[in-house]
């Protein structure tokens, strides 16, 4: 039900400290309006053998939503992914998939990202924020 690949932006926050955060916000076109967002699977921070980690975002339709095919909806995830480890080494991407309904379909669903490529929030946070 995708009709392309998700478009994957990457924010960090830098507190006073000079730790970073990351969030993740990943935009989805589909040709129904019945398809919402519906989480995502537990993300480790921990790079795979081939240096990736992997993100796995939910989406589902819903019953109680009107159903009209061939309309261009955007369903959108932003969640935080916290400190990575491996953004300060330049080293490891972060993959993103979309999985309706618990699985993967044949249309293209993933896109990548790399942590140097995000964005400054230009919001500082402070100390216990």
């Amino acid at each position: 039900m995708t009709i392309g690949k998700p478009i994957v932006h990457l924010k960090k926050r830098t507190k006073y400290d000079g730790t970073k955060i990351y969030f993740l916000h990943c935009i989805t076109y589909f040709y129904k309006t019945n398809i919402i967002a519906d989480g995502h699977l537990p993300i480790s921070t921990e790079l795979d053998d081939n240096q990736i980690m992997t993100v796995v975002l939910r989406v589902r339709e819903d019953a109680t939503l009107p159903m009209l095919n061939r309309v261009l909806t955007p369903v959108v995830h932003t969640i935080e992914l916290g400190v990575l480890p491996f953004a300060d080494e330049y080293s490891g991407l972060i993959r993103v998939v979309v999985q309706q309904d618990g699985r993967s379909s044949d249309k293209p669903n993933e896109s990548s990202v790399s942590p140097a490529d995000g964005d400054e929030d230009d919001r500082p946070i402070g100390e216990g924020r």
